[in-house]
């Protein structure tokens, strides 16, 4: 059953939800992604603590301890012969967006990536937490969800803002969409994802976390009630 958002739900966020629907959404763009790279490179899904699953990813240890971000798998673009890493893709958790240990490693490592030649794409579909830091200072519009695809040798290359309103965005294919015109589509790997998850059946029936700007919330009440899910009640 598909979503009643036009993109991103916002029901999903809370992080009892964020872990199942993360591990999915990696998933189905893993399979996204490989479906169109070339024969030279592949995609491998590597956990923090089992970087030696692919030679030569020694850039994937962080060198330091993590604490609960190490729980979280990391999307990887291989080179087949040799055997290295050329990109990452990684979905955003709140962890990344909470002042810690988590987030302070992961930007250390974010740059130590870049600098080694290794590509970026980060996908933030979390309206809570601390935006991460871009290379560069920029003055951007309002929104509620980024993703910034960062070409190692250019720094940033494109930045793509949206809101809760808004479809998910189409982006180019780590390494070789710009070239080939391979696209990663966000919102049909939201769309299967929440389908084969079953959200809908029960995360309506709480308020989203964190809560909704009063004019985004009096417009989720109207989607909502436009669906054959009513809105949570507002008396619990």
């Amino acid at each position: 059953m598909p979503s009643p958002f036009p993109g991103m739900d916002p029901y999903v966020e809370k992080e009892d939800q964020w872990s199942d629907f993360r591990k999915r959404f990696v998933s189905i763009v893993a399979t996204t992604v490989e479906r169109q790279l070339p024969e030279h490179l592949a995609t491998i899904i590597v956990g923090r603590d089992d970087p030696d699953v692919v030679p030569s990813l020694e850039l994937l240890s962080w060198g330091e301890p993590v604490g609960e971000l190490e729980r979280f798998a990391l999307l990887t673009v291989v080179e087949v012969k040799p055997r290295r890493l050329r990109a990452l893709i990684e979905v955003l958790t709140p962890l990344h967006k909470r002042d810690g240990i988590e987030r302070d490693s992961y930007l250390r490592a974010r740059r130590r990536w870049i600098n080694s030649g290794v590509d970026l794409l980060e996908i933030d579909l979390l309206r809570g937490g601390e935006r991460l830091p871009l290379l560069h200072d920029a003055e951007l519009p309002v929104h509620d969800f980024r993703v910034v695809e960062t070409e190692a040798a250019r720094e940033i290359a494109a930045l793509y803002l949206f809101t809760l309103r808004d479809r998910l965005p189409t982006v180019p294919v780590p390494l070789c969409g710009r070239l080939s015109g391979a696209a990663l589509d966000l919102q049909q790997c939201f769309d299967h994802v929440y389908d084969t998850g079953a959200y809908r059946k029960y995360i309506h029936l709480h308020p989203p976390e964190p809560p909704l700007t009063r004019g985004d919330a009096e417009w989720a009440a109207e989607v909502l009630s436009k669906s054959d899910k009513g809105l949570w009640d507002r008396s619990l």
